[in-house]
């Protein structure tokens, strides 16, 4: 297995270029490079939708939908376990599926958040469309004192609010018992309003430990609902502290300067596959135009090792 850092500060490449079969890698010595990086980038190597789907079975037999998640998303997979998505919004999509992403944990704002996740580049934008990469320890290691005191002593809150007629999407299901059932479950605070819209609240630190390290590590989905919520004008989701207060917006400015300075771009080409430190790392998307790139994800629920 040839490797080398993917960039000069976060991840590390697996090249296959000398052998293209993804197949004959060797399961613990993956493992071992993603444990010690947090981010691996798999390149050069013989990659189809079937090929990505038994590679990743090696690392996991316990694979997620989407229910729940705050985006909707397509199926690939419909034959096999239904957990192969595309990351394109499938919900309005000719408006909104190539607008940018902050930085955030895919589900940070639930329990049920996925420890690893997998990319896989299908068709890559002509243009632009990158994936974004960020450490949330260096991030955590490099934020003032007064900001990591704020985020490591205090909760952060997520509010989600869904109209009648949204929430069936998100969650699945048609009754409010098993909405109120999935958020019991998923240490959400449920309540059902009068005009059958939903409302849910989650609280968590920010700043978290991984996995795989014993150092802290800036990791959460604060970013990307600000964005909704600031540029989009959305209230759909918003982010709190847990008293209800509105972060403090010299924290969100420095967490900002920080993360930007530390994030990388995954430029992808075809059959490229990306394996992501869910609990680590912070992942985003630069906006593109063209309706053609595919990017499939694959989130694990639980691993063996």
């Amino acid at each position: 297995m040839k490797t080398q850092p993917a960039f000069n500060i976060v991840g590390t490449n697996i090249d296959g270029s000398g052998d293209r079969d993804l197949l004959k890698l060797q399961t613990d010595d993956v493992i071992r490079q993603f444990k010690a990086s947090g981010m691996l980038l798999f390149s050069g190597f013989e990659v189809d939708t079937q090929s990505f789907e038994q590679f990743t079975n090696r690392f996991s037999n316990d694979y997620m939908n989407h229910k729940g998640g705050g985006a909707l998303r397509q199926v690939i997979n419909k034959n096999g376990d239904g957990t192969i998505m595309s990351v394109s919004y499938n919900y309005n999509v000719e408006s909104q599926r190539t607008f940018p992403l902050a930085l955030h944990s895919d589900r940070s704002y639930t329990r049920s958040q996925p420890p690893v996740m997998w990319f896989y580049c299908v068709t890559p934008a002509k243009e632009d469309g990158q994936t974004l990469i960020c450490d949330g320890v260096q991030v955590s290691e490099q934020l003032s004192e007064p900001t990591r005191k704020l985020f490591r002593e205090n909760r952060i809150k997520y509010v989600r609010n869904y109209r009648d007629g949204e929430w069936q999407l998100i969650y699945q299901s048609s009754t409010l018992q098993d909405v109120e059932r999935y958020c019991r479950e998923n240490s959400l605070r449920f309540t059902a309003n009068p005009d059958n819209s939903i409302t849910t609240e989650y609280a968590c630190h920010a700043i978290v430990k991984p996995r795989w390290t014993e150092r802290e590590a800036f990791v959460n989905s604060i970013l990307l609902v600000l964005w909704q919520e600031e540029d989009l004008k959305r209230t759909t989701s918003v982010v709190r502290m847990e008293d209800g207060s509105k972060i403090p917006q010299d924290a969100i400015d420095e967490v900002r300067e920080v993360s930007d300075r530390l994030t990388r771009k995954i430029s992808w080409n075809p059959g490229e596959i990306a394996m992501v430190d869910n609990t680590r790392m912070l992942h985003g998307r630069c906006a593109f135009n063209d309706p053609k790139r595919e990017i499939y994800v694959r989130m694990c629920h639980s691993v063996p090792w």
